[in-house]
């Protein structure tokens, strides 16, 4: 595996969390950027649900 498996596991968490502080750092204007990377945190972990189902 290139990424450790510690970033591997929080991947979903660090797209929402990114998501969460462009919102409250820049506003309304970062309001794409923080849609595009909650779809990432969304669809990252649902392919590891899936994935491991």
């Amino acid at each position: 595996m290139w990424i450790s498996e510690f970033w591997y596991e929080k991947l979903p968490w660090v797209y929402a969390g990114c998501g969460l502080l462009a919102l409250w750092l820049i506003g309304r204007p970062a309001a794409l950027s923080a849609t595009l990377l909650f779809g990432a945190a969304v669809l990252t972990a649902w392919w590891r649900y899936s994935h491991r189902r």
